[in-house]
């Protein structure tokens, strides 16, 4: 008898190890699929994608063309359309409909000043459409999928202007730009 119970008390140490083990390597393997593929070939796709809508519906002028005539229109109020349902596509220039973006948000003058040392500051004499394109918080069940979008710049002062940095959940802010073509940044 004793021989038996040693043997099964010989037993759990190993399996407490093995479950040890899986555990860890099911830790490692669904952190490693939620970061698949890694964020410079992810932005790699996005801007590939990007390039190849903007190409589809003329270049950048077209692009360009459409987000003035969307500026005129709403002049300075604040404009936002989402894929979610508020504001209709058909509000949105063909153009910028056939980009497939997930949000758009036209910036007047007025909605440009930032907050600093406790005060307001002058905004800049420009007026922004801000694209997103990619980008979603999915929460803590999946990986968030990262921002990237565009900036259409317009105004005297557009030759000064620079995307600033939006924080936010991931997968819905930027932090860095690339200018792209005149007065048209690559946000992300």
């Amino acid at each position: 008898m004793t021989e038996t119970s040693q043997n099964k008390w010989s037993i759990r140490p190993r399996s407490l190890l093995w479950l040890a083990s899986l555990a860890i390597c099911y830790l490692v393997a669904s952190r490693v699929l939620f970061s698949w593929p890694p964020e410079g070939l992810r932005r790699q796709r996005q801007r590939q994608a990007v390039l190849e809508r903007i190409q589809s519906v003329g270049g950048w002028e077209a692009l360009r063309r459409d987000c003035l005539m969307l500026m005129d229109q709403h002049g300075d109020d604040y404009f936002c359309w989402d894929k979610w349902g508020h504001g209709s596509s058909n509000s949105l220039p063909s153009k910028l409909t056939d980009l497939k973006p997930v949000r758009l948000e036209y910036l007047p003058q007025k909605f440009l000043s930032e907050l600093k040392n406790g005060s307001f500051t002058a905004p800049p004499n420009v007026r922004v459409i801000r694209i997103r394109i990619f980008g979603m918080h999915h929460g803590p069940a999946m990986p968030d999928e990262p921002y990237f979008g565009l900036e259409v710049v317009s105004g005297p002062e557009s030759k000064d202007y620079r995307p600033r940095p939006v924080e936010a959940a991931g997968g819905n802010g930027h932090t860095t730009y690339i200018q792209v073509a005149e007065n048209i940044y690559e946000v992300y």
